[in-house]
Formats: C-alpha cells, structure tokens, sequence
C-alpha cells in the first residue's frame, strides 16, 4: 500500500479525564520487543540504551500508558531529556528543565542533524532483520519549547538513526516529508503572534501540529502530559534491503543548554518490519493498468519459510474476504480493489501489507479548434502560448474530466506516442502557422489517445504598458498627491484609439465594471489588465502592468534608547506604512536602518522618508551630555562650562562643580550662562573640575557624576 513519509492522524477533543502513566522497571530488550515491536517475526538484538543514570543523573527512558487520558498512543516507550516520571499531566506552568551538563549528549545526533552542541541525552538501540524493503513506526514530538515564543527560535534535538550493518549508510527517518531537513519544534509549529514576550513568527508545516496544553488552547489540568505543546502522530518511514541486518538508534537531547525538556512519544506495536507490498497501482501513482487489459500480478518475491494467503476488500462491508485458491506471493488482478496479502512465517507469527489497484479509463480526443494569438507589432509570428490554458483543454477534452485525464502537448507524433520530450507550459512557436500534437492520458498512465492543435499568430498595432506605475496613498488607502517623483494620481494609458478597439480592464483577474476606455487611473494597488480587441483583423491580445500603493509614513516613533550622559547615544526611529522608509539624522546621508549610533550631544531632527516619494516627516529630539572642556579665553568658544541640553529635559536640574580636592566651587541651573572659570571672581587654573548633578528622567531621580578640564 502507498505509504508517505509523514503521515497525519486527528487528535480526538474534549479534556481528558485522566493523564498518563510512566513505567520505569522494564528493561530495553523488554521495551523493544514487548512494547515496540512486540511480534514473533521481529528478528531483534544488541539492545544498548543511555540517558541520565549513566551519569549520576535522572532517567529519561519509560514506558507510558494513556490510563483514558486522550492521548493519541493507547502505550509506548518515552524517551526525555529530563527526568521521565515527571512526563505525566496535568501541565504545570513551571517548565521542566532536568539535569545538568554532567549528562552529556549525543555525538551521533550531532553529526546526523548539524547541532554543534547536545545535553542530557537519552537513547535507545538495537539490531533488526527486516522481512521487507521498508520500515515504519509513529511518533510524537512533545517539548516545553512549545510555549508560544521559543518555538520561534529554539529547538531541542532528536533523530532515528538507521544504519545498514553491511554497507555502513546511516539516514535519519525525523525528517519533514520529502526533505532530509531534521524535525524540530522550530519547523512545526502554528503562526506565533506578537506579544509581550515574542516577536512572533509565521506558521510552519502547521498541518503537523497538534496542540498547546495550555490555555487558551488546553486547560491544563486536562493535559495528559506536562508538556507545553506536542505534533500530531507522524510515521517515520525508512527503506531497507529484505534480510539485512541493520542498526537503529532513537535518540533525543537537548540543545545549546539544559534548559525546557523535551520528549519523543513512540507508538506501541507500531514498528513494523514486516511485508510490503510497495506503491499502489493507481491513477495518482500513474502505475494503474488501463481499462480492457488481461489484468496486472501484484505481490513479493516468494520466501520458502513463509506461506501465503491473499484477500480482497469487499467495497461495501470494508471487511478483507479471503480469496481461498490464492496462496502463492503473487495474485493476477483484472477487478479494481485494495488486495492484502498475509504471510504466516514459520515460527508462526503473521505480517501483511495491502495495495489498492485501479484501472485507467482510455481517453478519447477531440479536434480542438485552431489556438490564435495576437502579437504586438509587424514582428516574426512567433509568440508564447499557455498550452494549458483552460478554454484550450475544455476544447481538447470535450467534457471528459481533467482530474482524471492529463493533457500534454508535442512537437511530432512520434514524441506524443511516446510521451517524451513534452512541450513546456508555456511554449513559443517555430513556425506560424504551427501543428503540435496533443495526448490525452488516464493520469501519467499509458492509457492515451492522441489529436492535433493549430497554432496561429496575427498582429495588431504597437502598444505597451510600463511594467510598474506607483500611486501615493493617505492612511485611509485614498489616493494622494505625490510629494516628488512620478505624478499620483496616475493614468494607465494604451494609446490607442477607442473607434478600432475595444477595451476591457481587469483588477486582480475581476472585471471593472464601466472601465471600457483606452486608459484607466487606478485607485488601488494590484495587477491591472486590459483585453485589447482589434475589430478589423478579428484579433485580441492582452497586457498587463503592477500598481503598487506607497504611502508617507503614517505611524511613526523615535526613541532615544540610551541614557543621559551615555558614552554612546543611540537613536532608534521605526515606521510602519504601505512604503520603504530611508532615514536621515540631521544633514547626514540617507540610510536604510533607523538606528543611529553616537549621536553628539544636542537638538536633532530626523527625517523619515518614502523612498518613491510620496512623503515625509521630521522629528525632532534631544541628546543630554555634558561638555568635556572649558577655555575661557573670551573668543566665544567654551568661554563658559554648563550642562546645556538639559535646560529642554529638566530645566530644574541642580549642577554643582567642585575642584579635585571637593571644594564646592558654584552651583548651576541648566537655564543659565554657566560657569566661567572663576572663583570668588578670581580665575583657577588649568585643571580637570567635577561636578556633580541632580536631574528627573522620565519621571525617575537619578544622580550624574563626571569631570571635565579647563584650560587657559
């Protein structure tokens, strides 16, 4: 049966009335072969495990039951980075974060998923014989990480580890469908909204999750486990070689710290080693026969210590009814149905596997009328051509259903015959006119039918649309004047006269209703075409441009994000609008960052810019530091010493200046002239002076103090 890499299962509703319950005595060999596998055919051995108890630690390695809790897995085997006892519900709002970096973590899945660093590991591994080319088992991925924030950014580790024992290839089967990319809680997980605490992040493979245990999501005392959040059932899927020993490790640690647990749920019963009948036969598969052949044998290779026994679905009980002379490994088939096969090994235990086979409908083709285009221009009669333009198949299929029947299209017979060498989606004639042939095929079966389509090209005279216009928006989404550059409004204009032609203007593939001039003046951003219709030469032909909306910013705040006397003054602006923003401190140069960085002391402004033009704003602010000299020389520079830029702040604030030895020398305001130098009327000397002062910043006494030089 058609197997996928993941597959998903719904996880039930209502709260739970209990949560589940963890089993520590059982041995690895005991949880492997009674838990796991738990079947006669498993050819296990060398079980081997590591966890917290190698190290002086606790012990992450259990066997759980659901006890009617709701979880998904009625028992299985439990593998934890943190104690495993305390893996049991309800979900407490402390995150478990067990053991120290003493437990070590896991080189192997270092290696296999590209995390430099693990703690507190806990794995479990052992040998098998597998009876088929592929194995399987469900699992879940459950963590404390999935708290609404950390799963934006941080993830812990896990892998399973399959190596072949004969040519030593290692896979890792935690992967994302179709990708060798590791599972972690950071690529599945549901859109993460801004908040308090995160920054948020959108959705990522959201179908794989299953559900925060906590609210608003869960009440956490109906949570069967302690865990924040868990994925829905997925099934890991490897493919082995039939009657190879091969070596598989389950392991999971954290990652970067020991901080917030994370665990794997393993599936009781759920590994299966068993037959495996491959993909299915189907439409989907394009592997179905088609409809009027003898029929198809499906099955195995056939193994002397197994017999055989096949059965057949019947389609309105769903029961498998055994077809009593079918005991060999293979069955010829000519009734559509999934088919299962059982094999009892000799040791008397039982596997089986089930495909579906279906049989392809023969298509019958049309003779689709001729495909003519318009080119722009006397020019040389070839243009592109959507061979998969709807109205074209419709014509070609002639009612017959397009889910079922693929169209493909080919420059000779021959390759349509054959099915190779199939002509792109988009193609641009050779010639003009030209004959393509077309195959109608049951899905990718070789179930086909092949007919011919015209391709023709006509001109009209030279038009063009520019490929992006701009209009300028206020917050309200109404259409403004620009501040510079190109005119907003705008006119989207064709040039061509209205007596000849007809017009038809569309807005996101929706017709404008009364839109039927050669030009249009847009109002909102979005995808604009026109359907242009030649009436003399019976042709049309249609264009396309992009309007885009830019806007003056309309929300908008600039923070001074260091302190008073910082040695560094920062300066962040942010800005949100329908734009790209420039910004620029003063008369300095335009940048694309709105942090400024070692901005001197004083009043700034910065501008805010749309980079297309359609506005602008200043803001203005101050930057609080204290002078570093004083020359009172009398030639208007640093004649006086006083903490200016604080008269705007705290126009209250007392400075006080005292010589090196703490002699209180004068006592300022910052609304006034400052000190010149002197004492008592009589000039100091050159010196470093400190001074000391008392200020309010943003509602908070604080207290500066610093020193400054005076030279003569």
């Amino acid at each position: 049966m058609k197997r996928w890499i993941l597959v998903i299962f719904l996880f039930t509703g209502g709260l739970a009335l209990s949560q589940i319950t963890i089993d520590e005595t059982l041995t690895v060999q005991e949880m492997v072969e009674d838990i796991l596998i738990n079947s006669p055919c498993a050819e296990v051995s060398l079980f081997d495990s590591n966890t917290g108890t190698d190290h002086n630690e606790g012990n992450g390695i259990g066997v759980f039951y659901a006890d009617g809790s709701g979880f998904p897995f009625e028992t299985g085997v439990i593998l934890s980075t943190g104690e495993v006892f305390k893996a049991s519900g309800p979900n407490d709002d402390v995150p478990d974060s067990d053991g120290t970096a003493a437990w070590i973590g896991d080189e192997d899945l270092e290696e296999i998923t590209n995390v430099e660093e693990t703690f507190n590991a806990s794995s479990i591994e052992f040998r098998f014989v597998p009876l088929s080319n592929r194995i399987s088992f469900d699992f879940i991925l459950a963590s404390e990480e999935y708290n609404q924030d950390f799963e934006c950014d941080f993830s812990d580790s896990f892998a399973f580890i399959l190596t072949n024992r004969d040519t030593g290839e290692v896979q890792n089967l935690a992967v994302l469908p179709g990708t060798s990319i590791p599972i972690t809680v950071t690529n599945i997980h549901p859109e993460v909204p801004i908040s308090d605490v995160s920054d948020g992040c959108p959705a990522r493979n959201e179908d794989f999750f299953g559900t925060y245990n906590f609210p608003p999501f869960r009440d956490r005392e109906a949570s069967p486990t302690d865990f924040n959040g868990q994925t829905v059932i997925l099934t890991a899927i490897g493919d082995v070689e039939n009657g190879t020993e091969y070596t598989i490790k389950l392991v999971v640690a954290d990652s970067r710290d020991t901080l917030f647990d994370t665990a794997v749920f393993i599936g009781g019963n759920t590994f299966n080693i068993g037959i495996e009948l491959g993909e299915d036969l189907s439409l989907e598969n394009g592997s179905a026969p088609c409809v009027g052949t003898e029929g198809i044998e499906i099955g195995v290779e056939p193994d002397k210590t197994i017999t055989y026994q096949w059965f057949a679905q019947n389609p309105d009980t769903m029961v498998f009814e055994i077809i009593t002379e079918a005991t060999t490994s293979y069955l010829f088939v000519d009734t559509p149905g999934t088919y299962r096969l059982r094999g009892t090994l000799s040791s008397g235990c039982v596997v089986d596997d089930d495909i579906l086979v279906e049989f392809a409908p023969i298509p019958v083709a049309g003779n689709p009328s001729d495909y003519v285009q318009c080119e722009i221009g006397e020019a040389d009669g070839r243009m592109i051509f959507d061979l998969q333009n709807p109205d074209v198949i419709e014509d070609i299929l002639q009612g017959q259903d397009p889910s079922i029947f693929t169209v493909t299209f080919y420059e000779t017979l021959l390759d349509a015959q054959e099915g190779i060498n199939p002509l792109p989606d988009m193609y641009e004639n050779i010639s003009n006119p030209q004959q393509i042939f077309v195959r109608i095929a049951a899905g990718n079966t070789n179930c086909f039918d092949i007919t011919t389509l015209n391709l023709i090209v006509r001109s009209i005279p030279v038009i063009a649309l520019d490929e992006l216009y701009r209009i300028c928006v206020d917050e309200n989404g109404d259409v403004i004047t620009e501040e510079e550059g190109e005119p907003s409004p705008v006119l989207i204009q064709t040039g061509l006269p209205s007596g000849s032609f007809q017009f038809q203007w569309f807005l996101n593939g929706q017709e404008l209703e009364g839109e039927t001039n050669p030009g249009i003046s847009p109002t909102q951003e979005g995808t604009y075409s026109v359907n242009i219709s030649d009436l003399v030469n019976e042709c049309s032909v249609s264009l396309d441009t992009q309007v885009v909306a830019s806007s003056p910013p309309i929300e908008y705040e600039v923070d001074v994000i260091s302190n008073f006397f910082a040695e560094n003054s920062i300066v962040e602006a942010t800005v949100e609008g329908l734009g790209t923003y420039v910004f620029r401190l003063d008369d300095g140069a335009f940048q694309q960052e709105g942090r400024f960085e070692d901005v001197p002391s004083g009043s700034h402004n910065l501008l805010i810019k749309d980079t297309t033009g359609c506005g602008s704003v200043v803001v203005s602010f101050n930057i609080v530091d204290y002078p570093k000299l004083l020359t009172p020389n009398q030639d208007g520079y640093h004649d006086t010493w006083n903490i200016f830029d604080l008269e705007a702040m705290d126009p209250t604030a007392q400075i006080y200046i005292f010589d090196r030895f703490g002699k209180l020398l004068t006592e300022l305001r910052p609304n006034s002239l400052g000190w010149d130098g002197t004492y008592h009327g009589n000039p100091l000397p050159s010196s470093d002076y400190w001074f000391r002062v008392d200020y309010t910043e943003e509602g908070q006494e604080k207290t500066f103090r610093g020193h400054f030089t005076l030279k003569r």
